[in-house]
């Protein structure tokens, strides 16, 4: 019962992923990124994450992968360096596999910042088959945030909601979409 999360913090990441490699090998990720809160808070964003290592496969493959953050307090505790280690194996008479994983940052220094960088991720992807029917890795791995929003900023949310208000009751199309794209810009998901 130690290093129950109390917060009651949870964060899901969905991207699409890529590996490739014979003996050593290499992997890459993008997607998107949703944390929420106890109050039903929500932060969300994009990622991105590569890394090289060990990998017994010798075919390229790619598809969808969901990781889950269950002690996370917020995305900054998955980003930087981890080590993750999984495998997957091959539905027979596809070019589909199911498989898993598991990740940790090596270099947290406490038990709860080891907690809190633990990720689980499932995935589904597609290679060229081959007479192997799976693979095992394990990657040194740098996942970084690309961009955040947080959704349920409640003041930040009723400011946003009277401006819009404004602009749609004078039928302002145009300063409409310039003011979504000004927040957008001020929260950080365009350039």
């Amino acid at each position: 019962m130690k290093y129950v999360d109390p917060d009651g913090n949870f964060l899901v990441m969905i991207g699409l992923q890529a590996s490739v490699g014979v003996g050593t090998g290499v992997t890459g990720q993008f997607g998107v990124y949703a944390c929420w809160d106890k109050e039903g808070n929500c932060t969300i964003g994009t990622y991105a994450m590569y890394g090289a290592g060990f990998y017994t496969g010798y075919t390229p493959s790619g598809g969808l992968e969901v990781t889950f953050g269950l002690f996370a307090d917020e995305f900054d505790d998955v980003t930087g360096y981890s080590q993750v280690t999984g495998g997957s194996i091959g539905i027979p008479g596809t070019v589909f596999s199911i498989g898993g994983e598991i990740g940790i940052n090596l270099a947290a220094k406490t038990k709860k910042e080891k907690l809190e960088s633990s990720t689980i991720a499932f995935s589904l992807t597609a290679g060229v088959p081959s007479i192997i029917n799976g693979e095992v890795h394990s990657f040194a791995c740098n996942t970084i945030k690309l961009t955040e929003f947080k959704l349920n900023d409640k003041e930040k949310s009723q400011k946003y909601e009277k401006e819009i208000q404004k602009y749609k009751d004078n039928e302002d199309w145009e300063g409409l979409s310039a003011y979504m794209q000004s927040i957008a810009k001020d929260e950080g998901i365009i350039e």
